[in-house]
């Protein structure tokens, strides 16, 4: 006897067709036909195999997506990893925390990277450089109110100022003789240096008077 690929015996003309060999082929043919219950007529055409069918599978979303034929469990699970890394999720059931709509919208509020044309307030860092202007030199603009060139007009040049106002100079200590600007308080104290220190009025003549001292003789 030859045993087929499905285990059925198949009796050749040299074989006894005994009741035995009869029983083990109808057993076989059982087990065959009761995996076969529930298919529904037409089996195996378009649109025959149902879930009833097909039954339950479970998607394994580690199986790394690749080209090529596969079981539908398994290209269920390829596809299942790619939702997982399209969405950056830790598994392909788990919603992402935006959709891909909120996504776009968002998108669209932010400013393009060339030749962007901001509005409202713009805050920049304080480290921020604008071309050759490094973020020091843009830092002595603060305060500025106006335009820096009518704020340079206001100011007095170094060489030969014409000041108004009330101008005030530091005033120097009495005895200074440098080329710093003298205040009138220096020129008073100076003068009355000169008056207390150099001028003597006596009728006495001074006895050891310096060069520079002047005496007024009150007897006269």
């Amino acid at each position: 006897m030859i045993t087929l690929p499905s285990g059925i015996k198949k009796v050749e003309a040299s074989d006894n067709a005994t009741i035995a060999n009869l029983n083990v082929n109808a057993d076989l043919l059982d087990t065959k036909i009761t995996k076969l219950d529930g298919i529904a007529t037409g089996a195996g055409t378009a649109n025959s195999a149902t879930d009833t069918v097909i039954g339950t599978r479970t998607i394994d979303d580690t199986i790394t997506a690749a080209a090529g034929a596969d079981t539908p469990t398994r290209l269920w699970s390829k596809l299942a990893n790619v939702i997982k890394g399209v969405m950056g999720t830790a598994n392909w059931y788990t919603l992402p925390s935006m959709t891909i709509a909120a996504i776009i919208t968002a998108l669209g509020l932010k400013a393009p990277s060339a030749s962007p044309t901001f509005t409202g307030t713009v805050t920049l860092p304080s480290t921020t450089n604008i071309g050759n202007v490094s973020s020091t030199e843009l830092g002595y603009l603060d305060g500025v109110t106006s335009a820096v060139q009518t704020q340079l007009g206001a100011k007095a040049p170094l060489a030969s100022p014409a000041l108004t106002g009330t101008p005030t100079v530091p005033t120097a200590v009495v005895g200074t003789n440098t080329t710093q600007a003298a205040s009138t308080a220096f020129a008073n104290a100076a003068v009355a240096d000169k008056i207390t220190n150099k001028v003597t009025v006596s009728t006495t003549a001074p006895s050891s008077p310096a060069v520079g001292d002047i005496w007024i003789d009150m007897s006269v």
